[in-house]
This record gives structure tokens, C-alpha cells and sequence, in this order.
């Protein structure tokens, strides 16, 4: 797999932490796990922190706080599909905090339409918590305005998508809590995951005032470390276009689940 140069330092430029070639990709996480020296340090770093979620196929992997069937989501299961991998949902429902965008957009939902010129334009929003209420909340605590679990809300969404995921979905935070504690690294063995196991789809924005900070105290570090030790980096692909990556629209939701969202509105304001 071909990276970019390996010198990375304060508002490095990401495209040398992202695999530059999707086609690669699969051939390179077989040409590792062939790599019999490769594989026992991997087995050997990890000892019985190896997480049993990811089985014994490598996997494309997307984490986020909660799994949600929005453009982003849908984007994931598009290319990890061409890779021809098994896809792997972590979830780590953490703390609201609505400065960040991925958790800001779980709880208001966008929903847009297209013009005659088939361009994409913001046509609804719904705020489905009351934010003030709920800042500083882990996710299992929030409960949405008509009183419902937050989770079980997306997941209700997603797997009325696409019911095949049941068992591809996984809480990993209780794994995560551990093994960050396990090194001065925070993501270390989280990274580690993507040396031989499978392939993390993300994006990282770092014209984001917040983002940016954690890239530089806790990702690149620990990124870093993981390439120091095995020799070879994480295998990371950018899940949104480079040109596009911020865009609202990946963080938009179908039509199908405005209809579900309306009908629960409603039932809240006493219409039905």
C-alpha cells in the first residue's frame, strides 16, 4: 500500500495518514496477514486484548457514538461493499456534547431534497432532544422528546434499512475504556486494530477548531506509535471526498425516516 511521506508533525496534512489507493486495499490486508512475522507481532501486542468482535475475517470498520442510516452511513456501506469485506459498526455512545458535529447530528436531524437541477438543498429539520436538558449526557441516558431511548431511536432507523446489520453492530466502549488506560497512547491498540484485522473508514477534519486539537494531542501520536512499532501504518481510507469531506449533506437523513420522525412529532403535539 503506497502512503504519502511519513513526516507528520502540528496541521499535518492527513493525506499521509490515508491510504492513497481504494483498489489496494484488500490485496494489501492479505499481503499483511500472509506475513507470518507481521501477524505474531500483531498477536503478540494484543495478547488477550484482542477483541472478539472482529473474528477471524478483516474487516471494514465504521465508529461512531451511535449507528445511524444517514448519507455518511450509507456512503460506508457502498465502498466497504466494493472492498468485499465484512463490515463492523463500532459504537462508543459517549457524552453529548453538541459542539461536536457527529453527536450534534445524531439529536437534529437534517433532511434535503433536490431542485430541478438536481442540486441538493436543506428542506426540514427536526430536533428530536431538548439540548439544553441533555449537554454533558452519556447517549445511554438521553432520551429523545417523546421519551424514547436515543439509541433505540437510530437503531430502530438502521435496522429497518437494513436488518442484515443486527449482528454487525457492537458496543466496543467497555474494550476501548480498557485499552486506552493500557498505554501513554490514547487510540494505540484502536489503531493497532487496522494493522492486520481490517481497514477503518473516517474522516478527520481539521479546519475544525476541536477536531483539530484532538488530531494533534491523541490521533497522530498514537498513530505514530502503532507505525513505529509494526512498520507499517494503520490501513485508514477516506470515507467522504476530499473536496466534500464537511458537507452537511453527509450528515442528512432519507425521506423514509422523516415519515417515522412526523408520525412521532405529531403523537408529542397531540395531532394524532
Amino acid at each position: 500500500m503506497k502512503y504519502l511521506s511519513s513526516k507528520m508533525g502540528k496541521n499535518a496534512n492527513l493525506s499521509q495518514v490515508y491510504a492513497s489507493s481504494f483498489v489496494g486495499i484488500s490485496r494489501e490486508i492479505d499481503e499483511r496477514r500472509k506475513n507470518k512475522r507481521l501477524m505474531k507481532k500483531v498477536e503478540e501486542f494484543f495478547g488477550s486484548n484482542m477483541p472478539i468482535f472482529f473474528g477471524n475475517k478483516p474487516r471494514a470498520v465504521l465508529s461512531r457514538s451511535i449507528a445511524t442510516p444517514n448519507m455518511e452511513f450509507d456512503r460506508f456501506l457502498v465502498l466497504s461493499g466494493k472492498l468485499g469485506l465484512n463490515q463492523l459498526i463500532l459504537e462508543y455512545p459517549d457524552k453529548f456534547v453538541a459542539k461536536n458535529l457527529n453527536k450534534y447530528h445524531l439529536c437534529k436531524l437534517f433532511f434535503f431534497g433536490k431542485t430541478r437541477k438536481k442540486s441538493s438543498i436543506l428542506v426540514d429539520t427536526f430536533k428530536i432532544i431538548n439540548f439544553n436538558k441533555m449537554e454533558g449526557k452519556n447517549f445511554s441516558d438521553i432520551k429523545t422528546t417523546w421519551r424514547e431511548s436515543i439509541t433505540d431511536v437510530h437503531h430502530r432507523f438502521l435496522f429497518s434499512a437494513f436488518p442484515k446489520l443486527t449482528d454487525k453492530v457492537v458496543d466496543f466502549s467497555k474494550w476501548f475504556n480498557h485499552t486506552k488506560t493500557q498505554s501513554e497512547y490514547y487510540y494505540l491498540f484502536f489503531l493497532s486494530l487496522f494493522i492486520c484485522h481490517g481497514v477503518l473508514f473516517e474522516n478527520f477534519l481539521p479546519n475544525d477548531r476541536e477536531e483539530s486539537d484532538f488530531i494533534d494531542k491523541k490521533f497522530l501520536p498514537s498513530f505514530k506509535e502503532a507505525e513505529r512499532i509494526f512498520g507499517v501504518k494503520p490501513l485508514i481510507y477516506q470515507l467522504l471526498p476530499k473536496n466534500h469531506e464537511d458537507d452537511i449533506y453527509w450528515y442528512s437523513y432519507p425521506d423514509s425516516i422523516k415519515q417515522d420522525l412526523t408520525l412521532q412529532m405529531n403523537i408529542e403535539r397531540g395531532i394524532i
